[in-house]
């Protein structure tokens, strides 16, 4: 009985959420549910690290989100006679010039431009990649559906409330707070974090965040993505809010100084004990191998996507917990 009860205990925490309609956002904007924890069935191959030059089979969608996807277009790696795919850069920045410069090793692209503010782009590409300015962004959505150009928007700060309605079926588009895998995976630690808290009332949840002193936006677009994990999970929060903590808020305390690349700490605070979850970035290098990774994934989608929907290939099978009882062996 003791390891029935236990064993449930761990299906409902880690339990797939409810299927919802997404709706597009931008990486600033706070989602409302998190993609499901789920495996999909015909999903055989888990996505590679970012920087891995294996072949990268496409994810599959369902087919009430998202359009119809050709066969024939290129998909850079994954694809054994595709030819190199063309990105161009908008932003030459801390990302756009780590992204630059991790591309001169890939094997499976080139970068056929890159522009600072103010320029504009020579020539269609494949696909592009947006680390400029949040001001910018829309220019460059649209010039994307006018060229037929796969978009990763990597800019922080941006808000597109039309989105999905410029985009439509017409190119692939992909938005991301944070390039990093591993971070992807705290968000879902996260929601199983939140879970276990709302059965824990004397516990509160709260987020700390660290970036540069050059970093114009807070809090950043992954610590509202972690904030919305834990409003996904734990029913007696509504929202978040900058400290000081508002009631039904989780709390969210920003720092910019210095020179961090990224820090992001989850805290569960209750009476007798504390749990955090933690992600530090140590290299930009991280950001720019994952963005590489963002632009081989979109090529050939259409609709929006998120880089959850790229990174749950790997993660999601991760979430599948059996006790050893049900695999029928003690």
């Amino acid at each position: 009985m003791a390891h029935d009860l236990q064993s449930a205990g761990f299906r409902t925490l880690f339990r797939a959420s409810e299927p919802r309609p997404r709706e597009a956002s931008p990486p600033e904007a706070v989602p409302t549910v998190l993609p499901r924890i789920v495996t999909s069935p015909e999903s055989s191959k888990p996505v590679p690290f970012p920087g891995r030059e294996a072949d990268r089979p496409a994810a599959p969608r369902p087919a009430s989100s998202r359009a119809s996807e050709p066969d024939d277009r290129s998909r850079g790696s994954g694809h054994p006679d595709a030819r190199p795919l063309r990105v161009g850069i908008f932003g030459r920045g801390r990302l756009g010039t780590a992204v630059l410069e991790n591309a001169k090793d890939a094997k499976s692209l080139t970068v056929a431009w890159a522009l600072g503010r103010g320029y504009a782009p020579r020539s269609p590409v494949d696909v592009v990649l947006d680390a400029s300015h949040a001001d910018a962004v829309r220019d460059h959505v649209e010039w994307a559906v006018r060229t037929g150009s796969d978009l990763v928007i990597g800019t922080s700060g941006w808000s597109i409330p039309d989105l999905a309605e410029i985009v439509g079926d017409r190119i692939g588009v992909l938005t991301a707070p944070n390039f990093s895998l591993a971070a992807a995976l705290m968000r879902r630690l996260a929601l199983v974090l939140a879970r276990f808290a709302a059965s824990y009332p004397e516990a509160d949840l709260g987020i700390t965040e660290k970036h540069h002193n050059k970093k114009a936006d807070a809090p950043s677009g992954t610590a509202k993505s972690l904030a919305a994990a834990l409003v996904e999970g734990c029913p007696r929060y509504t929202g978040w809010s900058l400290a000081p903590a508002s009631p039904g808020k989780v709390s969210v305390a920003s720092l910019r100084t210095g020179y961090e690349v990224g820090f992001h700490e989850v805290l569960l605070d209750a009476p007798s004990e504390t749990m955090t979850l933690t992600h530090e970035a140590r290299s930009r290098d991280l950001f720019a191998r994952g963005a590489l990774e963002a632009l081989r994934w979109i090529r050939g989608r259409k609709g929006i996507y998120t880089f959850d929907d790229m990174a749950a290939e790997m993660l999601d099978p991760l979430f599948r917990m059996e006790c050893a009882d049900d695999r029928g062996t003690r």
